[in-house]
């Protein structure tokens, strides 16, 4: 008939009520708020099936969390509680640190993958003059190495060109710095 037979010492402070007053009276009709709740179809399912049940459950009224076991007895059930609230805490605290974690986690991959292109860009951009100087040297290296005549202007465009790349590394080796900077 869900009325309650026993309370020990332990549980009367988690029952909100004088032991006495709680005593042969129905426990759906003293806590209304836990019928349709866990603890109520784990009990009603320890009951129907003779069968332990054990879970885990909050006590808004508490703010509380219980690790809950039902034992079938010949005249009714026994229930025995744990408060697990602290195990909990510290569980969610475990969870949140972890979701931290991931989070940093991924900006940081999320950072690094935006490096990585920077560089595989700033590789290319500052390889494109780098090019150019390499190969205006070489042809002039190997003009000279024909002991060809020297053609001024074609010399002039040359150095130019070296000069030109030059200066657009420096420029972007000046950004690159700033940046490392910043």
């Amino acid at each position: 008939q869900w009325r309650y037979t026993y309370i020990n010492p332990q549980a009367a402070p988690f029952t909100a009520k004088p032991r006495e007053e709680l005593l042969g009276k129905n426990v759906w009709e003293e806590f209304p708020e836990l019928v349709d709740s866990i603890s109520y179809q784990k009990y009603h399912e320890a009951l129907r099936n003779q069968e332990q049940v054990a879970f885990e459950a909050y006590a808004p009224r508490l703010t509380r969390w219980f690790d809950v076991r039902a034992y079938p007895v010949p005249d009714g059930l026994a229930v025995y509680f744990r408060d697990i609230t602290e195990r909990k805490r510290s569980e969610d605290e475990r969870r949140r640190l972890l979701e931290d974690a991931q989070r940093a986690r991924a900006e940081a991959e999320a950072a690094l993958q935006v490096r990585n292109m920077f560089l595989s860009a700033i590789s290319h951009d500052l390889k494109t003059p780098l090019t150019t100087i390499k190969g205006t040297t070489q042809l002039w290296q190997h003009r000279a190495n024909r002991a060809q005549a020297l053609d001024i202007p074609q010399l002039l465009k040359g150095l130019n060109l070296i000069e030109s790349a030059t200066r657009k590394m420096t420029v972007m080796i000046d950004e690159v710095l700033d940046l490392a900077q910043l």
